[in-house]
């Protein structure tokens, strides 16, 4: 077995060790010593501003920072979750995995969905389900 698995990569870039791994760190605060770390190198953004059309605590945000909009990312969101629960359905009933792997039956029910977002939302749409799908844990 060459590498064990999980989502910690370790790689060598010249004489020292990296571990790349998730995009995100959970627990922002000083007592998380990722977080701390990352505060420390300058690798923390300002907190963003209240936004008036922020109606709910869901925030999506693309790789370069821009904040998707709160009607869009809430569709998202909404997709996700039946696509979720349609997955659990499923995969709970039949136990043979005739029907193929969960990682399949999402892609598949994303291209459905985004295939009936209209134009203008279809790529903020497809940036929050692919977000989204990265926090399903086996």
């Amino acid at each position: 077995m060459r590498r064990p698995g999980g989502r910690i990569h370790s790689c060598w870039f010249g004489d020292v060790v990296g571990e790349l791994g998730a995009q995100w760190i959970s627990g922002g605060t000083s007592a998380n010593p990722i977080f701390t770390l990352a505060a420390m190198e300058g690798l923390l953004k300002s907190p963003l501003p209240a936004r008036p059309d922020m109606d709910s605590q869901f925030l999506a945000l693309t790789s370069d920072g821009r904040a998707i909009d709160s009607n869009t990312a809430y569709t998202g969101y909404t997709l996700f979750s039946q696509m979720k629960n349609d997955a659990f359905s499923l995969f709970s009933i039949d136990t043979d995995k005739g029907h193929g792997t969960l990682k399949n039956f999402l892609g598949q029910r994303i291209k459905d969905a985004v295939a009936s977002v209209e134009d203008s939302k279809r790529y903020d749409i497809v940036r929050v389900l692919a977000g989204l799908t990265n926090t399903i844990k086996t």
